[in-house]
């Protein structure tokens, strides 16, 4: 397994390839923004969308590291909140795009956030409903096989008893009365050799039960690369080291955590795992199996 900066990547012999589109943290030559695209490269060159970022910035960043995101086979949701869906418009206008957008019927609620302030935020997808209805829109409600190469969507995570949620401050109305747990959110699974690949969103759904729900599906094959946000933006340090002691716990080999953990989170993990953690960055390229 091997990460790349954006210049000349060697092209992969077999197995899955990860481009970062967006990300909070940005190489040299991009741009950062408050938000999550990657790009996946299938064993057969097949190329799936996770997620659109925040804005058009994604596409750009595609052209830049070579791929071309209109010949994408579909775009998955990890959850319909506007750091992962605001780019969505902008590659549904895209001339040549046929792909599937797939999602939880969830995803396009409208959805709100408070903090200290008593006043609500919009965080909901932001794409016009009557461009989506124009395009095909799969709708996954659990779990299901993307594509043949291996690729899968786990949604409807189960929320166990006893582990912790990153759903605090979130709500379907902008009065906050009434709390949004977002059943949307959503995992990609790349199974290949019996061996994981594990790609996050936000994690709202708490890592133990994002992993449980992971082995479950998919069994006990080794978890090669976690790759994603974890959501540990603002949490305290116990938080972190909950989140250090899963991923421990499920062996897993490499974890590259980006978007929402937190610039302090991240720095923990390395502290803590410094053989293992790579931060993401717009401009990456990761390579394996």
């Amino acid at each position: 397994m091997a990460a790349h900066d954006h210049a000349c990547p060697p092209e992969p012999s077999m197995g899955l390839r990860i481009a970062v589109l967006a990300d909070n943290a940005a190489l040299p030559g991009f741009q950062a923004e408050h938000g999550l695209s990657l790009a996946l490269v299938l064993p057969d060159g097949g190329l799936w969308l996770w997620d659109t970022g925040q804005s058009g910035l994604f596409l750009a960043h595609a052209k830049r590291l070579g791929l071309d995101p209109a010949l994408a086979r579909g775009v998955a949701l990890s959850h319909g909140h506007y750091d992962h869906t605001g780019g969505l418009e902008h590659l549904l206008r895209l001339p040549g795009f046929h792909g599937e957008v797939v999602a939880h019927p969830a995803f396009a609620i409208p959805r709100y956030r408070r903090a200290a302030s008593r006043v609500a935020c919009a965080i909901g997808c932001p794409c016009p409903p009557a461009l989506l209805s124009q395009r095909r829109l799969r709708v996954v409600h659990s779990d299901a096989r993307l594509d043949e190469q291996g690729l899968f969507m786990l949604g409807a995570i189960p929320r166990l008893p006893g582990n912790p949620q990153s759903i605090q401050g979130m709500f379907l109305d902008p009065q906050g009365e009434w709390s949004d747990i977002i059943p949307d959110d959503a995992c990609l699974v790349f199974k290949r050799r019996g061996a994981l690949a594990v790609i996050l969103g936000c994690c709202h759904s708490g890592l133990a039960n994002t992993l449980e729900a992971v082995r479950q599906n998919f069994g006990n094959g080794e978890i090669r690369l976690l790759a994603g946000g974890l959501h540990l933006a603002g949490h305290n340090g116990a938080a972190v080291r909950e989140a250090i002691r899963i991923l421990r716990e499920h062996a897993v080999k490499k974890v590259f955590p980006g978007h929402c953990t937190g610039t302090g989170a991240i720095r923990e993990m390395r502290e803590a795992m410094p053989d293992r953690v790579t931060p993401l960055a717009a401009g990456m390229i990761i390579d394996t199996f």
